[in-house]
């Protein structure tokens, strides 16, 4: 394969629609190609917090593209080349603005970065070269960057930071990047899309990655004229979230089970400062809801005792709770309790409740910035040791190797 070649075509035809600029860099992330007036903003961006070690990092998992953004709104995508099985060349597309920007809220944002003058000119001068690019159109571009980089299709589930689920990777299967480019991303097409997604939601099925990423495809860029527009983002989001926790009601959710997770990622919502960062939640919560109406819908010879345990448990994890508690709670001895309890879902209430203990601290690990020492308190473990011991045991490996293999970072 040619991939120089497939390089300068693709390049040549993305100059017909969007002036976006492409960068090319060793393993070392040392310039191959001449410097442009945008090249400095990706390395103002690499030198800010740890987005380089991030970088050296990706590039030992190099077979999907990644997405990184910042607070300014600025997006890049970043793949790579190899020779045999090493990854050699980074190239870099970008950066695009998938929504737009007020100049003012821009040079109000710059000046968290603490800049001298001249540079925080020259940066407010190349803003203005820089493309505002649909994002259904930027993800269709990132597809083929990495088709012509390696051969291989990929699609939006794939690239940027990987869905996990279960502790492994869920490729998107069957339909080929074609069909994905070919949907609708009109107004009718983004209801009939929605409609589907909280259907899946509904019935708990867990083959729900294909429309997903149609779904990403289907959507249009952002513009807006809010103050902050990223706020207009999160706003999104909170209306799938709502989406989500009512067609999980309708799939048989407790009603109280749902707004309870609708209020715990509203906030995490809104504590993102990253598109991307809202993307993966998005993904996150999402899955969230599917899993657990999946699991319910499995579950459905469950006794109603059983299940208001079940609900206590989840609404509840961060409280003491034992046997004692919830039997009190459906007015049965301790005894019949852990009996039934035991025969209709396979495990023990002590079992139980540190399994949902471990699933809550997998989420808070993968979508938080909260220390290892601050989820295992919470959930009532006396040390950082009894939280990472007992986690070990049950997911197989350490809260913060699961935090480097899942995190939304």
């Amino acid at each position: 394969m040619d991939v120089q070649y497939n390089l300068d075509l693709f390049k040549q035809m993305v100059s017909c629609n969007y002036p976006i600029h492409f960068t090319s860099y060793d393993s070392k992330l040392n310039p191959l190609t001449p410097q442009n007036e945008t090249d400095f903003l990706f390395d103002l961006f690499i030198s800010m917090g740890k987005r380089k070690e991030h970088l050296h990092k990706n590039m030992q998992r190099f077979d999907v593209p990644v997405l990184f953004d910042n607070s300014l709104g600025l997006t890049w995508a970043a793949d790579f080349e190899c020779q045999g099985q090493k990854p050699m060349i980074f190239h870099v597309m970008g950066p695009i603005f998938i929504y737009e920007n007020s100049s003012h809220l821009i040079e109000k944002a710059l000046d968290d970065y603490q800049l001298s003058i001249h540079t925080k000119y020259q940066f407010i001068q190349t803003l203005h070269t820089i493309p505002m690019v649909p994002v259904n159109i930027f993800y269709q571009y990132v597809a083929m960057f990495h088709y012509c980089l390696t051969g291989q299709k990929v699609t939006f589930t794939d690239f940027d930071i990987k869905m996990q689920q279960g502790g492994e990777k869920h490729a998107v299967k069957s339909s080929s990047v074609k069909k994905m480019l070919e949907t609708n991303p009109g107004h009718l097409g983004v209801y009939k899309m929605e409609t589907r997604l909280m259907k899946i939601v509904e019935e708990g099925r867990l083959d729900y990655q294909e429309t997903q990423a149609r779904a990403a495809y289907a959507s249009n860029g952002i513009k807006a004229d809010l103050p902050d527009q990223l706020q207009r983002l999160k706003y999104s989001s909170s209306s799938l979230l709502t989406l989500a926790s009512r067609a999980a009601i309708r799939g048989g959710m407790p009603a109280a089970t749902a707004y309870s997770l609708n209020d715990t990622y509203l906030e995490q919502i809104d504590s993102c400062e990253t598109a991307n960062e809202l993307a993966n939640l998005n993904h996150h919560f999402y899955h969230d809801f599917v899993q657990r109406v999946h699991d319910l819908k499995r579950q459905s010879e469950i006794s109603r005792p059983v299940q208001t345990c079940i609900d206590y448990i989840s609404m509840h994890i961060t409280d003491k709770i034992d046997t004692s508690t919830l039997s009190s709670l459906v007015g049965y001895s301790d005894c019949y309790l852990s009996r039934k309890f035991k025969n209709e879902t396979g495990s023990n209430v002590k079992q139980y409740i540190l399994s949902a203990k471990i699933e809550y601290a997998k989420v808070q690990l993968a979508s938080t910035d909260y220390s290892v020492l601050d989820i295992g308190s919470a959930l009532g473990f006396c040390s950082r040791s009894h939280f990472s011991n007992t986690f070990n045991r049950q997911v197989g490996m350490s809260p913060q190797q699961y935090r480097e293999t899942h995190g939304r970072h």
